[in-house]
């Protein structure tokens, strides 16, 4: 970095180039690689010597290796670097031509076009038939190897897609021969001679395995793996290209059963050291998991998703947990318990149970924290209120905030990471995961497809007012993720920054308030303001939900091709008669567009898993199975000959909940009041439902737990008792529909429900009603002697002196007049948030209580 900001001088000889790229290689931060070889080249470093095309393949390398770039994003920038650095059309460098094959192999890997594909496979034949003994196979296995590839993209049936499979399956196993027969006596001779080589030995192991010479391809390995000094790196890169050639041959072979009862076992498990972990990376692919928008109704929907996920022990796969909003709020407190999971035990002791023991905290956590109206606290508190009101830097988003760190994240137990003695709110630097028995210099981004146990990243999204862009936090970085579509998107881009190079200030930022930008919903709570972190710029920060209320783009963005989406986002309601006027329509309108965003978002990702780019998508949501049935037109000659939906009665849906319970579920508000246990267990039991009968995940059961009865493994979870309560024939069930009907409304719930309640609202009306004409009466009859009209004279007067102060004072006045109303709204929004809090809601928790229906008590209301 002191080269890059001048502190340093740049290296004058080769050797010192040379030096400094192998070191920042070998520790693969490809990232300062590719920006460190720009400057040097920009500098004209080796121009006009033999080693000037050296430094461009290494640019290239560097580009497309850099793991923190979308892999669409670093492919097509190394083919940009690629093509301005040479002229492939007439190049003969067997380096150059090896390097111009894996960037096509990454675009189509990207892509998924043939296109690039063939491309690739174009240049690694053209640098093998420059000779195998001059890049010792490199370009030579890799052509075989997209030969198989080619061939599973052809597959469909027609002839002369079978011929041309045909042909080039026999393409590849005379490439394999060749380099067998070429490379052997090479190789024997240096295992001889006691200097053999990674790469050549597992080359000559790649061609004998693709050829199903298995026995000989575990020979060739078990030379390679008594090698001294080979990085990790190496070997995975080496096991999962031959799991994936697996793959191509077999066809229809893809789970973990059938590799293990095929010949290629023994050489993958000599490579893998007994550990089936990248196995199953490589059988399953990147796994990420969306948590969407939607208050704490979100929350407590998304509980229920990881119940279920954990029950067939799929969270230990996840890699990416992307999350919105109340996704936020519910997935921070997750991430935390993960933390705190990975870093008190090893990756051979965690076992299922460990990770079913996270939801179950998360889920005590999430039942004590929203019994607490969030909402409605942020003014309880009348010091705060007068802060809020008097320092420009104090929000509702701010307090609410606090809130969550309060009522929720300081319920962890912090163990490893808070050893270090700091105090004060959680940082977003301390949730790097640092995992028990891990190496101390651990990536998770290299390492983790190893683990049983993943590292997950966690993603907290977030939109900028500034560009109208994604903005992201995470552990270890902070900013817009360089993926922005500059050709089409013209405006700048915030960049994203690790937390070690932004300014001091940033370095320790709260998590607290990262959740609390997520979830600042415009109108609702003020944006997070950000200053000083670019020059000249303010970054104001809103819900994420405003950019994409899934989390879809935090998981595209990390190159997952695995997506659990979990959505329990407010979906836009039929009207019968919509509301006129100008503000009505106005945020009626803003709702069909965050609905048509939703759905491009779904689609497009179905389009990804069609399209091979991705390999399987769950997406489970509250309005599932609750289509409303096609209008006939007035005078209509076919009555219901459009789509029609299913009844909303109380028959249950495919995955067991009856139909008006889910209806009533899906219409609760999203909000951050408290919520009762019937609203948060039925939420829960809900997204475990939904989840436990989602096609893509009992397909991807047979792959990770070799299971087929996915409820198998059902649990006892607590929240599942409310079936109970709403079956068919349960003596409260119509009380609990009409509480889950009710849960839908924001204010006024508790008088909704019961009569007390209600009564007293009346007589207080009444009360109301009747001190109005009694007051009529009595001035009527006052005689201006008596001084009535004489004090209405003074009051008149009183006002119009204090609005002639407000319209003529100056600054000073001004300044104190905007004081003693801080000071007086402040303490009447505390009274009247305390008067909710400590009486309504208690009344709207008790008749929300579980006990309640399941016992049979009386009607409520």
């Amino acid at each position: 970095m002191r080269l890059l900001r001048g502190e340093e001088p740049l290296p004058q000889t080769e050797p010192e180039v040379r030096a400094i790229v192998g070191e920042l290689k070998a520790s693969r931060n490809f990232e300062l690689a590719a920006r460190l070889i720009a400057h040097f080249r920009q500098a004209r470093l080796l121009a006009g010597t033999k080693s000037e095309s050296w430094l461009a393949q290494q640019h290239v390398q560097a580009t497309y290796k850099n793991q923190n770039v979308p892999l669409a994003v670093r492919a097509s920038n190394a083919l940009a670097l690629l093509e301005a650095s040479f002229d492939l059309a007439g190049c003969r460098d067997q380096e150059t031509l090896g390097i111009a094959g894996s960037v096509y192999k990454l675009l189509w890997e990207a892509t998924a076009r043939k296109v690039h594909l063939e491309s690739a496979l174009g240049y690694y034949l053209k640098g093998h038939e420059l000779g195998c003994l001059g890049d010792r196979g490199y370009t030579g296995i890799n052509a075989a190897f997209l030969c198989e590839a080619l061939t599973a993209s052809d597959s469909g049936g027609m002839l002369g897609e079978l011929l041309s499979g045909t042909a080039l399956r026999a393409k590849a196993a005379r490439i394999r021969e060749e380099l067998i027969a070429q490379l052997t006596p090479l190789a024997e001779a240096e295992c001889a001679a006691e200097a053999a080589d990674w790469w050549l030995l597992v080359t000559l192991a790649e061609a004998h395995f693709g050829a199903k010479d298995y026995p000989a391809a575990t020979k060739w390995l078990a030379r390679a793996m008594g090698l001294q000094g080979v990085a990790r790196w190496q070997q995975d890169a080496t096991a999962q290209q031959m799991i994936r050639l697996w793959q191509l041959q077999g066809g229809s072979g893809s789970t973990l059963r059938e590799l293990r009862g095929s010949h290629a076992d023994q050489a993958i498990e000599l490579l893998m050291a007994d550990s089936v972990a990248g196995v199953k990376e490589a059988l399953i692919g990147r796994v990420g998991l969306g948590l969407s928008g939607g208050g704490y109704r979100a929350s407590l929907y998304h509980i229920g998703v990881l119940a279920k996920l954990a029950e067939c022990d799929l969270l230990r796969y996840v890699e990416v947990v992307s999350c919105v909003s109340g996704g936020s709020i519910v997935g921070a407190q997750y991430y935390l318990e993960v933390q705190s999971l990975l870093e008190r035990k090893s990756d051979d002791e965690i076992t299922r149970q460990d990770y079913i023991d996270v939801v179950e905290s998360v889920m005590r956590a999430f039942l004590e924290g929203t019994r607490f109206n969030v909402r409605m606290q942020a003014f309880a508190d009348f010091r705060a209120n007068l802060r809020m009101g008097l320092d420009p830097s104090y929000s509702r988003t701010e307090r609410a905030a606090e809130l969550f760190d309060r009522e929720l994240f300081s319920r962890v137990s912090r163990g490893i990471s808070r050893q270090s003695g700091r105090n004060g709110p959680i940082t977003l630097d301390e949730l790097r995961i640092r995992p028990k028995g891990g190496s101390p210099d651990f990536d998770r981004r290299f390492d983790n497809w190893r683990r049983r146990a993943r590292v997950p990243e966690l993603i907290l999204n977030c939109t900028t007012l500034n560009t109208g862009h994604n903005w992201q936090f995470t552990p270890r970085w902070l900013g817009e993720p360089p993926c922005v579509r500059n050709d089409i998107d013209c405006n700048y881009q915030l960049r994203r920054a690790h937390f070690e190079d932004v300014p001091e200030s940033y370095r320790r930022f709260p998590l607290r308030r990262a959740v609390g930008a997520s979830a600042s919903v415009p109108a609702l709570f003020e944006p997070v303001v950000l200053e000083g972190l670019f020059p000249n710029k303010t970054v104001r920060l809103v819900d994420g939900g405003v950019h994409d209320n899934q989390g879809v783009f935090g998981l595209l963005e990390q190159d997952c091709t695995v997506m659990l989406l979990s959505d329990a986002s407010g979906q836009t309601e039929s009207q019968d008669d919509p509301a006129g006027g100008f503000l009505t329509p106005l945020m009626r309108s803003s709702d069909i567009l965050q609905a048509r965003v939703r759905v491009d978002a779904i689609e497009s990702l179905e389009l990804r898993v069609e399209a091979k780019l991705a390999r399987g998508l769950m997406y489970v949501h509250l309005k599932r199975e609750l289509q409303e049935p096609a209008v006939d037109w007035i005078d209509c000659n076919d009555p219901g000959g459009g789509e029609t939906g299913i009844p909303l009665d109380a028959r249950p849906t495919s995955y067991g909940i009856p139909r008006d319970m889910q209806k009533a579920l899906s219409a609760i508000r999203t909000d951050l009041d408290c919520f009762g246990e019937v609203e948060a267990y039925g939420l829960m039991t809900s997204g475990y439902r939904m989840t436990e009968a989602d096609p893509f995940l009992r397909q991807l059961m047979l792959q990770v737990m070799e299971v087929e009865d996915i409820r198998s493994l059902e649990k006892p979870w607590q929240f599942l008792q409310v079936e109970e309560a709403w079956r068919d024939g349960a003596p409260m069930r119509r009380e609990l529909l009409e509480y889950l009907q009710v849960a839908s409304r924001l204010p006024f719930k508790a008088w909704h429900l019961d009569r007390a309640v209600r009564v007293k609202g009346c007589v207080g009306a009444v009360m109301l009603a009747a001190v109005g004409p009694v007051a009529i009466l009595a001035v009527d009859r006052l005689d201006v002697s008596e001084g009535g009209w004489g004090l209405a004279f003074l009051l008149t007067v009183t006002t119009a002196v204090i609005a002639f102060a407000v319209l003529s004072a100056g600054k000073q006045q001004l300044w104190a007049i905007r004081r003693a109303a801080v000071f007086i709204g402040g303490f009447l929004f505390a009274m009247a948030a305390k008067l909710q809090v400590r009486y309504f809601d208690p009344i709207y928790l008790r008749l929300g209580q579980l006990s309640r229906y399941l016992r049979g008590a009386a009607p409520v209301g």
